[in-house]
């Protein structure tokens, strides 16, 4: 979604609970979980993303991606975080907030952070390699696990801030 018409409205999406389902079944909701999420990200910045993820890394012939140039991918996050916010900012425009006009601010930004935990090798993924060298190591599944409860909430927060018409 653009985050330009964003600015205006905001596509709802619900994520089922996968609780209790063969794998095969919780992966399909895992990827409707993505899906739900990107669905809250301008499509500028996974644009962007993109971009950058394919000049930062490098797929070789069995599939498998490698981080190229992790600084540069690693600066895309805060600076893409930034994006998010100032692009909404301008769509929105500058007169006539209320308060709930300031979650509204941090839903497409947060939607990003949580995608990029949510898709694997991402923007996020040097920061996540930065903390295990520093002795800080986070276990992947529980990254996921935070990335999942805090998608369902953003899909919450903005079902309630962006009731449908």
């Amino acid at each position: 979604m653009s985050v330009l018409a964003y600015g205006q409205i905001v596509r709802r999406s619900r994520a089922p609970s996968t609780r209790g389902l063969p794998r095969a079944a919780a992966q399909e909701g895992e990827s409707k979980l993505v899906t739900a999420v990107a669905a809250l990200v301008p499509a500028e910045i996974l644009a962007a993303h993109a971009f950058i993820l394919s000049k930062a890394t490098k797929l070789d012939s069995e599939g498998t991606t490698t981080i190229t140039n992790a600084g540069a991918l690693q600066l895309s996050l805060p600076g893409l975080f930034v994006l998010a916010l100032i692009v909404y900012l301008i769509s929105r425009g500058f007169s006539d907030w209320q308060v709930l006009d300031f979650v509204r601010l941090f839903i497409p930004a947060v939607s990003f952070l949580v995608w990029t935990a949510l898709i694997g090798t991402s923007a996020l993924s040097p920061w996540l390699a930065n903390l295990a060298k520093d002795g800080r190591a986070v276990a992947p599944e529980a990254v996921f696990a935070a990335a999942i409860i805090t998608a369902v909430l953003l899909i919450a927060v903005n079902t309630r801030v962006n009731p449908p018409k």
